[in-house]
């Protein structure tokens, strides 16, 4: 028998979701930049309408890939088409904001990530005591923070 925490009696949480445009290019940008792998994929359609509080046609694929416990649900919505983002999330608008990945070379990192569609915002490069950190944009502008952190904590050891 599962063991719930928390008021709502949550079992545990299974991923945070990211709609892009292009689901192929954006997949190649998490797996071999980022070294996610996938998991499965699922396609749907008018059944999810309720969720998205849609009308008319509807048709969803996603993609559920994972790196080292964290599980991201990459998401394209053919019908009824995705939506652009009007511009890069500040970090202190409310909601999710960013992606935090630790690399051994932040430099390396970039290369590679600019080389699968992503790209950097320059101005946040900031090299602190101990840590060397950009953010960068994945191919749809979700914000991706790539840091690298001596004395990198392990969270998962912690769970």
């Amino acid at each position: 028998m599962s063991k719930s925490t928390g008021a709502a009696g949550v079992l545990r949480a299974i991923h945070l979701s990211v709609v892009v445009s292009d689901l192929e290019r954006s997949l190649r940008f998490y797996r071999e930049g980022l070294g996610f792998r996938e998991l499965m994929r699922l396609e749907q359609g008018q059944e999810v309408a309720p969720i998205g509080q849609f009308e008319g046609e509807v048709r969803f694929i996603s993609a559920l890939v994972m790196r080292d416990g964290m599980v991201l649900q990459i998401i394209t919505w053919p019908a009824p088409g995705t939506i652009a983002a009007k511009g890069t999330k500040r970090l202190n608008e409310c909601g999710l904001t960013h992606i935090g990945i630790a690399v051994e070379d932040v430099d390396h990192a970039i290369a590679a990530l600019v080389a699968l569609g992503g790209s950097v915002i320059e101005a946040t490069r900031t090299r602190l005591e101990g840590a060397d950190v950009v953010m960068m944009l994945d191919p749809d502008g979700t914000r991706i923070e790539i840091e690298r952190v001596d004395n990198l904590p392990d969270f998962a050891a912690a769970s």
